[in-house]
């Protein structure tokens, strides 16, 4: 589509030259019937030349072609305004490229907010090694766990990026939509962005942005970047976006070392884990399987229906787990909400894990 695009603003440009042209009488072009003065035909050859650039940066894949569509679309549109007889089929082509110019600049603004987000949380790069004493002050139970996962003496990223892909619903009688996604997350300073591509039909796409930085939690919904669904906020988000932290150490173990949260073993097979960051709280309970390996988090966590929510029991499975990098985490992952109605299984996903120089970067094939 791309491509497509390209060529149909390419052509367009070119089309323009005839103005040109008419107006300094370099061939004669009887389908132009009014006559052009050459100041109106510089207009025409400059408005062509725009079209071309924006043609070529959109066929090198640059999303800020939009900015020189949109001005070669407003001049366009001008000249055929002022030759309607003669040129006004050109406007067809004109509201094509101005919706295309429109979308890409929501792709644009969306990807600028995405980059400067990912860069505040983004710390200082930080590698370190964690020997057995790094554990001494956790429950049993999560010592275990650590070293089931390989985790001790591994060398560990104080940020990680994770590529995502999978499918999810947003109701328990919809359809599943596909996605992909990278998540962004900080282990010095809880904070994390994650941002997924979901498809919704033919050529249409949504674009979701979870966020939790300095205690506050932020859920981003817009249809192709540009239409926004949902924008929410508040102390439920808060929580929620700190449960997810938490529920999402199992892929980053050494993440578990944050001397903020607080760890306790309530059994054989359970630990719950507290973090509590600039006023917002949030707690999850971890269950561990006979191999002391992470099977299930579990939360009581708001669930949102309507202009309403409430907290329900949100559930997160572990399955498949694999060694990347000497480090043992899950490949599998599946999201449940335990309803009066009914389970509702929302989101399932999974992962393949390659290490890069500044951080684990989990990506799928």
């Amino acid at each position: 589509m791309r491509f497509a695009l390209a060529i149909l603003i390419l052509i367009h440009g070119l089309i323009h030259l005839a103005g040109f042209v008419k107006a300094f009488q370099l061939a004669a072009l009887p389908q132009l019937t009014r006559s052009i003065s050459k100041p109106v035909g510089m207009l025409w050859l400059t408005t062509a030349i725009l079209f071309i650039i924006a043609s070529v940066i959109l066929l090198i894949k640059k999303d800020s072609w939009w900015i020189i569509g949109l001005a070669a679309v407003v001049t366009s549109q001008v000249l055929i305004s002022m030759y309607w007889t003669d040129a006004r089929y050109g406007t067809i082509a004109n509201v094509i490229i101005l919706i295309a110019a429109l979308l890409s600049f929501g792709a644009w603004q969306f990807s600028q907010m995405l980059e400067k987000e990912v860069e505040e949380i983004t710390p200082p790069a930080q590698t370190r090694t964690f020997d057995k004493s790094s554990f001494d002050n956790l429950p049993e139970i999560v010592q275990n766990w650590l070293a089931a996962t390989g985790a001790i003496d591994q060398s560990q990223s104080n940020f990680a990026i994770i590529k995502q892909r999978g499918e999810m619903k947003s109701a328990p009688d919809g359809d599943w939509a596909s996605f992909t996604a990278t998540h962004w997350v900080a282990f010095s300073s809880p904070a994390f962005v994650w941002n997924a591509t979901m498809k919704a039909g033919p050529g249409m796409y949504v674009a979701v942005r979870d966020k939790f930085l300095h205690g506050k939690g932020s859920m981003l919904v817009k249809v192709m970047s540009l239409v926004t669904l949902n924008d929410a906020i508040g102390k439920e988000i808060d929580e929620g976006a700190l449960q997810r932290y938490l529920a999402e150490i199992v892929w980053n173990p050494s993440f578990a070392l944050n001397s903020d949260i607080k760890w306790v073993q309530t059994d054989s097979t359970h630990a719950t884990a507290t973090l509590v960051d600039n006023g917002t709280s949030g707690t999850v309970t971890f269950t561990f399987d006979a191999n002391g390996l992470i099977e299930k988090v579990e939360a009581q966590r708001f669930y949102y229906t309507g202009d309403q929510s409430k907290k329900e029991h949100w559930i997160v499975t572990m399955d498949g787990y694999k060694n990347f990098n000497g480090i043992k985490v899950p490949a599998e992952s599946e999201i449940t909400w335990n309803l009066k109605d009914g389970n509702y299984t929302w989101f399932r996903m999974e992962f393949k894990i390659s290490k890069s120089i500044h951080s684990y970067l989990w990506q799928l094939p």
